[in-house]
């Protein structure tokens, strides 16, 4: 089964955050600004046509931060849900537990991270074809986080326009680890079903399998309002909070 990961040139003169010093200073910065919970709730859009959801949660304990997704792209038969956990201190990845439903066929991905490497089981299923199963032992950089870790911290790097901040990641779904590079631009105005958020960030994701365009609005309050896929018609748009229960 094919996999598939929805939700992907440095200009000499921006200012590159790099060093180590400066890697941790991100992840203090991030841990001070990150809620104790909350959730980005996109739709889907294929060619502009509304074609599912990308829910992208997370809930902040004393020891350990969970990450949860349930994202659906409902013109492919797919959905993932997914539940990670991270340590509170650094964001460092601990426990992979990932459902990706294609077609007929289920892919369970659980792993644990280790002394710098993830160990667990790559698993499919199928009613009709027979299933195949194989190990995950995958060597992650230092300071290495979760592949969808970007998206809920995208806000709260503290980044600005003219920043760039290189990072290692580990990608369960697709069994890998690279380097990437986050590099801040103006985003300008994007029109979401939430609403205009004008004056935004736009934070391109290079060096790894989706790129990713991500939307931030600028201010006080961060928030994630867009996701492009660059080179696919494909685009996730904020979608807008549910109405208060009447009492």
């Amino acid at each position: 089964m094919k996999n598939f990961s929805l939700v992907g040139a440095l200009a000499a003169s921006l200012f590159v955050i790099g060093d180590a010093a400066a890697q941790e200073d991100w992840r203090a910065g991030a841990l001070e600004r990150l809620p104790e919970t909350g959730e980005i709730h996109l739709q889907l859009l294929f060619e502009d046509a509304p074609d599912g959801f990308m829910r992208l949660g997370w809930v902040r304990g004393e020891d350990e931060i969970t990450l949860f997704d349930r994202t659906m792209y409902a013109s492919r038969e797919i959905y993932e849900t997914m539940t990670m956990t991270m340590d509170a201190r650094d964001f460092a990845p601990r426990v992979t537990d990932m459902e990706f439903y294609q077609g007929a066929a289920i892919m369970t991905v659980d792993t644990t991270v280790a002394d710098g490497r993830a160990i667990g089981m790559r698993a499919i299923t199928h009613p009709i074809e027979p299933g195949r199963e194989a190990p995950v032992d995958l060597e992650l950089a230092e300071g290495a986080v979760f592949r969808p870790a970007i998206f809920m911290l995208a806000p709260y790097f503290g980044l600005e326009s003219g920043d760039v901040l290189e990072l290692a990641w580990y990608a369960p779904l697709g069994n890998g680890a690279a380097t990437i590079t986050l590099t801040a631009f103006d985003g300008g105005t994007v029109s979401t079903p939430a609403g205009d958020f004008s004056d935004t960030l736009r934070i391109e994701l290079r060096g790894a399998s989706p790129d990713n365009d991500i939307y931030v609005t600028t201010g006080e309050t961060r928030q994630v309002v867009r996701i492009d896929v660059p080179g696919q018609p494909m685009t996730f748009v904020r979608l807008p909070e549910p109405a208060p229960e009447s009492e």
